[in-house]
């Protein structure tokens, strides 16, 4: 099973991936939502994987 940083970590880098990767798409394109939609879900499951992080810590 992954690990919880581990997995935060692999998050945090397809977000700058999918951030860049958005920014260099033309906002008008259904690619460009496709692809924000992508960088929106990684940056939620991001914030629940720190979350969750946090919550071990705590309960350690």
């Amino acid at each position: 099973m992954t690990d919880i940083s581990e997995l935060r970590d692999r998050l945090s880098g397809a977000e700058g991936v999918l951030s860049v990767l958005s920014e260099r798409l033309n906002e008008d394109t259904s690619d460009y939502r496709a692809l924000d939609g992508a960088w929106r879900l990684v940056r939620d499951c991001y914030e629940m994987a720190t979350d969750l992080a946090e919550a071990k810590e705590a309960a350690e």
